[in-house]
């Protein structure tokens, strides 16, 4: 079961101020582009007010086509990236990548010796040179 609901109870009064918008998510940031309501302008009392509740930068610009508004601030939902992981990771790709160019140009970087069982051969390396 899920505690959360997907829906924000109290999403503030900037989208009282809006007549279209959309939310996204870009990168760690949450987005809201949208057209202010055709009957505000940016010097009405009331769109300084809904904006002043967004805890992030506001950005305002008057077009042919109305006041364009976008809202950003940081994402409530970041989660952290590993970053050590992918560093290994991308080390352990140039590793067996030169190793692989090694073993293709005829030279045993990892001195390998095959080691019997069963029926089969398992390589085994022994040392790095």
């Amino acid at each position: 079961m899920v505690d959360e609901e997907g829906v924000k109870s109290n999403s503030g009064r900037w989208m009282t101020v809006l007549g279209t918008y959309s939310i996204g998510l870009m990168g760690d940031a949450e987005l809201v582009v949208g057209n202010l309501r055709k009957d505000l302008t940016v010097s009405d009392p009331v769109v300084p007010e809904a904006f002043g509740e967004w805890d992030g930068p506001v950005y305002l610009a008057d077009t042919d086509a109305g006041v364009e508004v976008a809202l950003v601030r940081p994402s409530p939902n970041t989660v952290p990236r590993p970053w050590l992981l992918h560093a290994v990771l991308l080390l352990l790709t140039f590793f067996t990548t030169f190793m692989a160019g090694a073993l293709l140009s005829g030279v045993d970087p990892l001195a390998t010796e095959f080691v019997p069982l069963w029926r089969l051969r398992f390589p085994v390396p022994t040392t790095v040179d």
